[in-house]
């Protein structure tokens, strides 16, 4: 069995060890135990790209109607336009998010520019510079590591006084806000709340093989451990080349989260060690059994090709990524299918479904000098997150089961959108039919799951920090670093010990810890 290495250098440190405390008030020093990294950044301004919409030109606008300002805060000056908001991102938001720059430009007198930089490290890196120059952008977009790696190194923006959490813009999110708190102040607002990894599968396969669907079980209110241990245990009785469980990195602290129990919480201003938890030891303890059984895949595979040979029966991924994935693969080798996702089962002995959450945002990072403008864009990303004619529309689209072509004939190259003949299915030229193109769908059952999960009556999404701590750290969690004795994926993948290994690395995780507990000392 490979076994875990402890290491302590840091793949996150970069930049924030040096002046970063000039930014905060008190000019705090930074405790940190990674050593620094170097690592090359290549940067290139949005303005430089070639652009077809002049959102500056669109921003000339009159004034800014109030009810575009519902969910601000004392700080933000009503009226007052956002005029040009300098962000940082991995990509070019003009380009990527075009319905946010118009709407930026159109009701809040705005527009983007971004200074695009690779993303990871070098992401983290590059703020890190800015904020430490004193050249700090007005806007960048949330990543794992913002929450606790980086905001444990006070460069974020708290937006406290800047947005309403009580207005009814925020309301249904507040819980999730709140589980993003780092000494009493609140610096990330989502944009949207989701789910994390969900359980894909195909729905014929369970038809053909006797098995319940899941979905059904949700909607009875028996969906479970129980339910899903007997029909992993029915359909590994097929062969030992039947597998359970496929998926990627985590899957050991999703079922975790359905405890209602995080490895790492931080509340009250304190950080949590919940490893020695009683929820995760009995949680991690049922998976391992399935590690032994071999009811796991416990080599990775694309998740395009996880279901191509019909001996897996569930994949654990997040619900987008392995839901279209395996849409993708099933249409590259013309099978036929009927994807479904369901959530991580609940936990018999919870009050509730808990179910590990995922999330898309922005935040202001400190130092910058347009936070108003900052603050706009993110009213935009929410405004348009919850626009219920932008949400039906964008459904529409997805469950429309009408076939998708290829602009062009495969033949003669004829052209079916420059002539106004995308309805066809064949060539008029040459009579050859056209090449269809994957295309992903959903249905609506699939949607009033999305919507369940994202109301608090119905599920309490979880938010962990343990996500959020950088590689280091994430290599006593998974096998992104091919170690089998980690603690989460390591019972669940290769049947390892979840009490053994915690013990062993137990007192190296707490020294990780340490830095995060004095930041948090430090901001109160």
């Amino acid at each position: 069995m490979k076994r875990l290495k402890k290491v302590m250098s840091g793949a996150l440190a970069f930049a924030f060890v040096v002046g970063t405390g000039a930014c905060n008030s008190g000019g705090r020093n930074e405790n940190t135990a990674e050593t620094t990294t170097t690592v090359a950044v290549t940067t290139t301004v949005s303005n430089e790209l070639d652009h077809q919409i002049d959102y500056e030109a669109e921003a000339d606008i009159e004034e800014i109607d109030e009810k575009n300002e519902e969910g601000t805060g004392k700080l933000y000056v009503p009226g007052q336009k956002a005029g040009l908001v300098k962000a940082l991102c991995y990509y070019d938001l003009n380009n990527e998010t075009p319905a946010l720059s118009d709407m930026l430009a159109e009701r809040f007198g705005g527009y983007i520019e971004t200074e695009i930089t690779p993303s990871g490290s070098a992401y983290f890196e590059k703020l890190g510079m800015l904020v430490a120059a004193g050249d700090s952008p007005d806007l960048v977009r949330y990543d794992w590591e913002a929450f606790p790696w980086a905001i444990s190194k006070h460069i974020y923006t708290p937006l406290d006084d800047w947005l309403d959490i009580e207005s009814p813009l925020w309301a249904d999110e507040a819980n999730v806000i709140e589980q993003f708190a780092w000494g009493g102040k609140h610096y990330y607002w989502p944009e949207e709340i989701l789910p994390n990894f969900c359980l894909i599968y195909d729905q014929n396969i369970l038809e053909e093989v006797g098995l319940p669907n899941p979905l059904d079980l949700y909607d009875e209110g028996t969906w479970d451990w129980n339910a899903f241990n007997d029909m992993c245990e029915k359909w590994c009785a097929q062969g030992e080349d039947y597998k359970a469980l496929a998926g990627s990195e985590w899957p050991g602290l999703m079922f975790v989260h359905s405890t209602g129990t995080k490895a790492f919480d931080i509340k009250d201003n304190q950080f949590i060690n919940n490893l020695k938890d009683p929820n995760i030891q009995r949680t991690m303890e049922w998976l391992q059994e399935f590690g032994r059984r071999g009811y796991t895949q416990s080599e990775w595979v694309d998740p395009n090709k996880v279901f191509v040979d019909r001996k897996v029966l569930f994949m654990a991924m997040y619900y987008e990524w392995g839901f279209t994935s395996a849409q993708q693969g099933a249409f590259q080798n013309n099978i036929d299918q009927d994807f479904a996702f369901a959530p991580i089962p609940k936990d018999p002995q919870a009050d509730k479904y808990y179910h590990s959450g995922y999330s898309v945002g922005y935040l202001v990072p400190s130092g910058a000098k347009n936070i108003q403008g900052g603050v706009q864009y993110i009213l935009c990303s929410r405004i348009h997150a919850t626009d219920p004619e932008v949400i039906a529309e964008f459904r529409a689209e997805k469950m429309d089961t009408s076939p998708g072509y290829y602009a062009k004939c495969p033949e003669c190259k004829y052209n079916f959108v420059e002539n106004n003949q995308d309805e066809l299915d064949t060539c008029p030229e040459c009579s050859t039919a056209r090449k269809r193109k994957y295309k992903e769908l959903y249905t609506q059952r699939l949607f009033n799951l999305i919507d369940d999960f994202k109301n608090p009556e119905k599920f309490k999404l979880v938010y962990d920090a343990a996500f959020g701590m950088g590689d280091d750290m994430k290599a006593y969690f998974t096998r992104a670093a091919g170690n089998e004795d980690t603690l989460f994926d390591g019972p669940v993948y290769f049947g390892s010990s979840y009490t053994v290994s915690r013990d062993e690395y137990y007192n190296v995780i707490e020294a990780m810890i340490q830095p995060y507990r004095d930041s948090l000392a430090e901001s109160q």
